[in-house]
């Protein structure tokens, strides 16, 4: 079989759960500002909007970033984040949000945003196939930092509590900014697992930030069936081939193929996550540009039930990425300058964004995968089964996509250049 590169994609299946509840006025828990209001019933009529806008973002942001080098990214968690300050955008700004990251009504994002979380809660447990068993783990999650003695939009406080799950943490930014990077990079390192640490930085929260949101996600699973260790294989480098650890598929993958590509899907245990390996017919950029026209629905939702014999290698990437210039890039012309526009975060002060930055992690063995994410956007105020008929060795660089096969949802993304 002729080699080429490839694309990698994890895809989780996803049931639904409903939590009913209605808004009952405004309070607090211990250091948290929280309105009184139960989560939001998930509403799956009203997703597919946001579930598209994850999407298509998620190719968007990917054209943006530098693919000469290993990255991983998930476009989720970022579009989590970005989602939260929309509700406080108004005129050209929330205009600009809409656009450039492809978000429907607010309304509609907002209870997207609930119906991915609920959802993607409830597939973590304990699973299994055969005599093989083991757990699988997957969480998303939000918390928001608040300077103290700002009075913040009731409505805003509401579809915090509703739709994400989170309120208002009074933080003293202004006196103790040192104070509020630790206990930001605190919860985001307790919630992915050691995974993401050190993301608020002194360039992300100082004592101008009035304002931190945060989105932390963390996915591990087993293999439905362990890959083998196939020792060190060649692998091209920059128009070199070195030798790189490889792993060949214990029980065979099934073959995927569309326009242009072709690839295996891996079940993971319980067979609600699958790893898709995608060989394009040109290379990754090209393959990248193509999406992006296209959609990733033809990719995602390819079935088949011929086999495939795989080997490819394995590989953790890590990734720090300042989401000011590619969201710049893609539209977001005054929320990051003084003609911002956030009345429904707060009446105290006029604010725009200060900054955005995302952390990624993935890692890929012959036991399984464990990836994790985080973003941070803060704001600040103005001026201020049988036989194998296929084969594909993964043996140059190649694109990866981890996703949701029920909601067609990528999770987290990125490029492999060197495995090593």
């Amino acid at each position: 079989m002729q080699r080429r590169q490839l694309l990698v994609s994890a895809a989780a299946l996803v049931g639904g759960a409903a939590l009913l509840g209605g808004v009952t006025g405004c309070g607090s828990s211990g250091d948290l500002v929280r309105a009184e209001v139960t989560r939001a019933a998930p509403e799956p009529e009203r997703a597919a909007g946001t579930v598209d806008a994850v999407g298509r973002f998620s190719l968007d942001l990917l054209a943006h970033l530098d693919t000469n080098a290993n990255v991983v990214c998930s476009p989720l968690s970022v579009l989590v984040a970005l989602a939260m300050v929309r509700n406080g955008a108004a005129g050209a700004t929330a205009a600009e949000l809409d656009r450039a990251l492809r978000f429907p009504a607010l309304d509609d994002l907002n209870a997207g945003m609930n119906l991915i979380d609920q959802t993607l809660a409830k597939r973590s447990g304990k699973r299994g196939a055969g005599d093989r068993k083991g757990k699988v783990e997957l969480d998303l999650a939000n918390a928001v930092w608040g300077q103290q003695g700002y009075t913040w939009q009731e409505r805003f406080l509401q579809t915090l509590a509703a739709d994400y799950g989170t309120g208002v943490h009074p933080t003293d930014f202004s006196g103790d900014a040192a104070g509020a990077r630790k206990a930001v990079n605190a919860w985001v390192a307790d919630r992915t697992h050691g995974k993401i640490t050190d993301i608020a930085t002194p360039d992300v929260i100082d004592a101008d930030t009035v304002l931190a949101l945060a989105n932390a996600f963390h996915a591990r699973a087993p293999w439905t069936e362990p890959f083998v260790v196939a020792g060190d294989r060649p692998f091209l480098v920059g128009g070199d081939q070195v030798p790189v650890p490889m792993i060949r598929s214990g029980a065979s993958p099934y073959y995927v193929s569309g326009p242009g590509w072709e690839g295996a899907r891996i079940p993971l245990l319980g067979e609600e996550l699958a790893l898709t390996v995608v060989l394009p017919d040109g290379d990754v950029g090209a393959l990248v540009t193509g999406l992006r026209a296209s959609g990733l629905s033809g990719l995602l939702d390819t079935e088949s039930d011929d086999l495939v014999d795989l080997t490819l290698p394995t590989f953790t990437v890590r990734s720090t990425i300042d989401l000011k210039p590619p969201l710049t890039d893609l539209g977001l012309e005054t929320a990051f300058t003084d003609a911002a526009e956030f009345p429904g975060l707060t009446t105290s002060d006029q604010l725009k964004l200060q900054a955005a930055k995302h952390m990624g992690y993935l890692a890929l063995d012959e036991n399984g995968i464990e990836a994790a994410a985080a973003t941070v956007v803060t704001v600040e105020g103005v001026s201020g089964s049988a036989g194998p008929g296929h084969e594909l060795v993964v043996d140059r660089p190649f694109f990866f996509v981890l996703h949701d096969v029920a909601l067609a949802l990528p999770l987290l993304g990125g490029v492999v250049v060197d495995p090593r």
